[in-house]
């Protein structure tokens, strides 16, 4: 099944690995290892080598990047005459 515009606006969100209303402490928990685990040389070579920039930081840091990459390119999108199916 298509995604509906609602589970867009949800991923849109926060955290959008996580469904909504997902516990803080577990997103927090998660948020921790997984920038804990970024942060170990072995895998920043990994990801290095494989051309994969990564970027750890915060929910909050994410869903201000994730709006931004949104605003960037759906004018792209549009100007291109892409159509959501």
């Amino acid at each position: 099944p298509k995604p509906s515009t609602n589970t867009f606006m949800q991923l849109a969100k926060p955290d959008p690995i996580f469904p909504p209303f997902s516990p803080g402490a577990v997103v927090k928990k998660i948020n921790e290892e997984v920038n804990r685990a970024l942060a170990t040389p072995a895998l920043q070579a990994r990801f290095a080598e494989s051309g994969i920039e990564t970027m750890g930081g915060s929910p909050e840091k994410f869903a201000a990047y994730l709006a931004s990459e949104i605003r960037k390119w759906k004018f792209v999108a549009r100007d291109a005459g892409i159509k959501p199916d």
